[in-house]
This record gives C-alpha cells, sequence and structure tokens, in this order.
C-alpha cells in the first residue's frame, strides 16, 4: 500500500506474506481485529496517515498562523521556513527517510504571504499543501511565493527526491510586466513535484535539475505554466 507519494504504508508483517502462495493468510490476517491496522490505521478503527510516518512535520499553525485567508500570517511562513531549514541535513545525496522535514499546509482558509521575496527555503524537505498561500501584491509586483534553494549551493547536488506539493494564489492578478514566478526551484535532483493549483502569476514554476516528474493539475491565468532547464552535470 503506497501514500500519495508513493512511500510504502505496509506494515512489515503484512509486507512478509505472499498474496500468491498464502492468500488465506493473508485473508486471515486482514480479517482479524485490528487487521486494518496491517495497511495504514491503527487498531481497527483510528485512521493513520502519511504525517505519521514522519518525524518532522512543521505547519504554519506551530509559529502562530491563523489561516483564515484574510489574517497576514507571513511571520509565522517565514519562521516555520527558518525551522525547516534547521532541519535539514544537506551533508549527502539522500534520498527520502523519515526524518526529511515535511511541511504541512492544513486545510483551511489559506495563508496569507505580504513578502517581496517569498518564502526562502532551502532545498531537503517535503512539502504537503492541502491549503493554498495567498500572495498580496500589486499587477506589477514580483512577488513569488516559494523559493526553493539548493541548500549546500553546489550546482546540480541537492538532495534527491524532494517531493514538493503547490497551491498558490496570487490575491491580485500580475499584468505580466515582471517575469516572476509563483515558485521559484533551483538545482534539484530528481524531484517529484506536484502542482495542485497556481493562479494569477506571469509564470507557474520556473527551475532546474535533473530527472524531473512533473504533475500538473490546474494552472490559471498565468502567461507560461512553467520553465525548466534540465541539466545532467554526470549523475
Amino acid at each position: 500500500v503506497l501514500d500519495k507519494f508513493q512511500n510504502s504504508v505496509v506494515t512489515d508483517v503484512l509486507a512478509t506474506i505472499d498474496p500468491d502462495a498464502d492468500a488465506g493468510v493473508l485473508e486471515a490476517a486482514l480479517a482479524a481485529v485490528g487487521g486494518a491496522g496491517l495497511i495504514g490505521r491503527t487498531g481497527g478503527d483510528t485512521v493513520q496517515s502519511y504525517f505519521d510516518h514522519r518525524k518532522n512535520v512543521l505547519t504554519p499553525f506551530d509559529f502562530g498562523a491563523v489561516g483564515d485567508g484574510v489574517t497576514d500570517d507571513t511571520a509565522a511562513l517565514v519562521a516555520m521556513a527558518a525551522a525547516v531549514d534547521a532541519l535539514i541535513d544537506n551533508s549527502h545525496n539522500s534520498y527520502y527517510n523519515e526524518l526529511t522535514p515535511l511541511v504541512w499546509l492544513p486545510p483551511c482558509g489559506g495563508f496569507k504571504l505580504d513578502r517581496a521575496g517569498g518564502i526562502e527555503i532551502n532545498a531537503g524537505f517535503d512539502l504537503v499543501s492541502d491549503a493554498p498561500i495567498l500572495v498580496v501584491g500589486t499587477a506589477s509586483a514580483a512577488r513569488p511565493c516559494w523559493v526553493i534553494k539548493d541548500g549546500r549551493g553546489v550546482t546540480n547536488q541537492a538532495p534527491r527526491r524532494n517531493k514538493l506539493e503547490f497551491d498558490v494564489r496570487r490575491l491580485t492578478q500580475s499584468n505580466w510586466s515582471n517575469t516572476t514566478p509563483a515558485v521559484l526551484v533551483e538545482c534539484l535532483y530528481a524531484p517529484y513535484i506536484h502542482v495542485k493549483y497556481i493562479e494569477g502569476f506571469q509564470c507557474g514554476v520556473d527551475g532546474g535539475g535533473s530527472y524531473l516528474e512533473m504533475h500538473i493539475g490546474e494552472i490559471y491565468n498565468c502567461q507560461e505554466a512553467f520553465r525548466w532547464t534540465t541539466f545532467n552535470n554526470g549523475l
């Protein structure tokens, strides 16, 4: 059983059962009391979410955000980014593990961001957006939302396989007089990028890296959907 980012959430017990050779064993295990716990539930009735498998989960609410879509949550978002940076270990090219920081934007009315530089944060974390970031700015203002940097400053050497899901909405439609994107990323290696929703920017996603997997949901009122520079550098 896989979660939304294709990480296994099956328990070790279930993983040892061969569904072809041990069909009866599998059926009995799932039918037994607490059997639901073998496929992502605990106690047979308590939902075990994707977040239960992660050690470092941070949300804007942890830093004082209101999340009503009206209150300015800029300070909380900036503080959250600083806390994530402190948890990131970019000492080597690491694939996903349970200690990889996870930023979660829980369902709410949205987090209002009013900052010229957007949310600046180093690569090496995962992002789940179940609520939008609402960006404040005039039609001609250069106002990105997410600015995700290579945390070590080494070309194309950022942590591998970060999973980033974006929901970003500009409260005032850009007049496209500048080329600022909603999301700016640099030097990512094999990222999984899911654009749930982006609206009102000159460009949706702008960046570079290798072995990109991108899933585009809805991009509205943007002059360009995305710009991406691919390079390998022997990796």
